[in-house]
């Protein structure tokens, strides 16, 4: 059995990492308030990623410290519009992978970069990985994260926080998630059909999108 000695420093660790990501997460905020990006829509990407990261863990295999990059993402993802609305993705993915956030490694700065840079047909290239080794681990690694983005992205298209997620489950080779709409989420829907494609390749589900309206509840 693990001493008492052992358990008090992997809590002190795990409060630590947690006293670090809030930081790290107040400062893209205001980060973001500075581009003018959509706190509301921010925070709404940011709950769909994680609901996804948390839901299927036990396939997509990430280590539960990427759930951070998925939330910081979240929040910078639309920093480029401000500098560029023709190329906001690339610019998005310049600004970012040049921040300095403190308590994160240049590393997490730049997987945050990446996902961030990404919509629902192009992502940023990896040759630009700068210092990170590109290794075939480290490609699929950001394929996952950029997949679960994507999906987090498209179920908030409109900008509108119109649909709350009522039930994710997966069977069949299927990822089945359930939405109420408060109003029209034609957009979703079609976002969500853009993104599906990479998340079937990447995953081996396909993710199927099923919205009943508030008014039929």
């Amino acid at each position: 059995m693990p001493s008492h000695a052992t358990c008090s420093c992997r809590a002190r660790k795990k409060e630590y990492i947690a006293q670090t990501n809030e930081s790290a997460i107040v400062s893209a905020k205001r980060i973001a308030a500075k581009y003018n990006c959509h706190g509301a829509h921010s925070d709404a990407i940011s709950e769909f990623a994680c609901t996804l990261f948390d839901k299927f863990k036990n396939l997509h295999g990430l280590s539960s410290d990427k759930k951070i990059i998925l939330q910081l993402a979240s929040i910078l993802h639309s920093c480029g519009q401000y500098i560029n609305v023709r190329m906001p993705n690339q610019c998005s993915f310049d600004l970012i992978k040049d921040l300095d956030i403190f308590g994160l490694t240049h590393e997490q700065i730049l997987l945050t970069a990446f996902v961030a840079g990404s919509d629902e047909f192009t992502m940023p290239n990896v040759a630009d990985a700068g210092a990170i080794p590109m290794t075939e681990e480290r490609r699929l690694e950001i394929l996952k994260l950029v997949a679960i983005f994507r999906l987090a992205n498209a179920l908030d298209k409109s900008k509108r926080r119109k649909l709350r997620i009522s039930k994710i489950r997966i069977t069949n080779e299927k990822l089945e998630i359930k939405a109420v709409a408060s109003g029209s989420a034609l957009l979703e829907k079609w976002a969500f059909e853009e993104c599906a494609g990479l998340f079937k390749e990447v995953f081996g589900l396909s993710p199927e999108l099923q919205i009943k309206s508030e008014l039929l509840k």
